[in-house]
């Protein structure tokens, strides 16, 4: 079952891999255009959001104690 899972995995990551890269050429071959906000932006856009995670989990203790632990971990790992 494990390595069927992770073949699966593999087969989905590399279609929308694909399919990214595919959509971005539709998008731009169309007119569109691929942005980066600026740092400030980047840093309102997170200023904002900080907060929404633990407002949400904080009705759920489980859902709080595994938000908890996602946080640890991305701080660990930044």
């Amino acid at each position: 079952m494990v390595d069927s899972a992770q073949k699966a995995s593999m087969e989905v990551n590399n279609w929308a891999i694909d399919f990214a890269v595919s959509q971005r050429a539709v998008w731009i071959k169309a007119g569109g255009e691929i942005t980066q906000p600026t740092e400030a932006d980047r840093a309102q856009m997170m200023k904002l959001m900080a907060p929404i995670g633990a407002e949400i989990t904080a009705r759920k203790p489980e859902e709080k104690a595994m938000f908890e632990l996602l946080l640890k971990t991305a701080k660990r790992v930044q």
